[in-house]
C-alpha cells in the first residue's frame, strides 16, 4: 500500500501500454480499454486527478491472493492498525489450484474468500464545549465525510447538510422547488436564527433556535417543522396559539398529515421556493420575533427574542 501510494495514472498507464503492445490487444492507452467498458466514464483529466488523489491517500482496495493466506491474517490486521494516514481495504483470498487430466494444464484456478473486505473508517472527532450549553460531538473523516454513527443525533457542520440535501437529489426525492424551498429557508433561518445542524439515523435537520429554544425545524428531505406552536402551547392562550398557527398556514399551506391533536407537524416547504410567499414568510418571522414577549407574557422578561 505504501508503495502503491506513490504511483501515479500515468505510471499505470505505461505498466498497461507496455501489455497491450505485448499481448497485441486494441487499445492505446488505459483510459482506451476503460472507455470501452464503461461508455460513461469521466473525461481522461479528470479521472486521472481523481485516481492520483486516491493514491496519494491511501484510498484503495488491496487484493491479497495466494495460499496459506489464513496464517498471515493476523499480521494484515496489525498492519492496517498501524497506517493511520492511508484508507485502504484489504480483500483476502485464497485460490486453490486443480489440473485438469494428467497434464501440467490446464489448470483450473477456485478462489475462496477467507475474510470479507476489512474497511476502517479513520478520521477526527471534534468534542466542542460552549458555555452553558451540552458538548456537541462531529465525526468527520479525512474528505470531510460523516463518519457513521449509533447515537441518536450528533451536531454536523453546514457542509455535511449540504451533502446529505445533495444525497436527496440524487434519490429524486427532491423536485427542483423543494431545493429552491430549502435553499431559501437556510437563508433565513441564518439570518434570523442560531443555526444548528444535526444528524439522526437517517435524515439531516437544521434547527432554528433562539436563546437555546427551538423555533423551526428544517429536514433535508423538505420538511418545515413550526416549533415555536409547541412553545406558545405551553405558555399562550389558545387564541393566540391558533392565531399563529393561521398566519402560518396562510404563508406555508396546510401540514402534510392533518393530526388535530399534533401541536407541531410537518409541512412540505416547496410553496417557499415562489418568491412572494418566501417575502411573505420573511416577514411572518419578522412580527414572530417582534411579537414574541406578547404572545408568550412577561414571564421571560429580557430573555426573550
Amino acid at each position: 500500500a505504501r508503495v502503491a501510494r506513490n504511483w501515479r495514472f500515468s505510471v499505470i498507464d505505461e505498466i498497461a501500454i507496455k501489455y497491450f503492445q505485448q499481448y497485441k490487444l486494441p487499445f492505446k492507452t488505459l483510459y482506451d480499454a476503460l472507455k470501452q467498458a464503461d461508455k460513461d466514464l469521466l473525461p481522461e483529466d479528470e479521472l486521472a486527478d481523481a485516481v492520483d488523489k486516491n493514491l496519494s491517500e491511501g484510498r484503495m482496495i488491496l487484493a491479497v491472493l495466494g495460499e496459506g493466506i489464513r496464517e498471515g491474517l493476523r499480521g494484515m490486521a496489525d498492519m492496517i492498525g498501524k497506517s493511520p494516514d492511508m484508507l485502504f481495504r484489504v480483500a483476502l483470498i485464497e485460490v486453490g489450484l486443480y489440473r485438469v487430466g494428467n497434464g501440467e494444464f490446464p489448470v483450473v484456478a477456485v478462489p475462496t474468500v477467507v475474510a470479507e473486505t476489512i474497511e476502517l473508517p479513520r478520521g477526527i472527532i471534534t468534542v466542542k464545549y460552549e458555555q452553558d450549553h451540552k458538548p456537541s460531538v462531529v465525526a468527520t473523516d479525512v474528505d470531510n465525510t460523516l463518519i457513521a454513527t449509533k447515537t441518536k443525533g450528533i451536531t454536523i457542520s453546514e457542509g455535511l447538510f449540504l451533502q446529505e440535501l445533495d444525497k436527496e437529489i440524487e434519490r429524486s426525492k427532491l423536485t427542483p422547488n423543494s431545493v429552491e424551498a430549502i435553499k431559501r429557508c437556510i437563508s433565513l433561518f441564518k439570518q434570523e436564527f442560531e443555526a444548528v445542524w444535526n444528524l439522526g439515523k437517517t435524515v439531516a435537520t437544521l434547527h432554528a433556535k433562539q436563546n437555546g429554544e427551538m423555533f423551526f425545524s428544517l429536514y433535508s428531505k423538505g420538511h418545515l417543522y413550526p416549533s415555536f406552536l409547541t412553545l406558545l402551547a405551553k405558555r399562550a392562550s389558545r387564541e393566540k396559539l391558533a392565531a399563529m398557527r393561521q398566519q402560518f398556514e396562510t404563508v406555508v399551506g396546510k401540514p402534510i398529515y392533518s393530526d388535530k391533536k399534533a401541536i407541531s407537524q410537518a409541512y412540505d416547504c416547496t410553496s417557499l421556493a415562489d418568491q412572494k410567499r418566501a417575502d411573505a414568510f420573511a416577514d411572518f418571522i419578522k412580527r414572530l420575533k417582534s411579537q414574541w414577549l406578547q404572545l408568550v407574557g412577561s414571564s421571560r422578561g429580557k430573555d426573550g427574542i
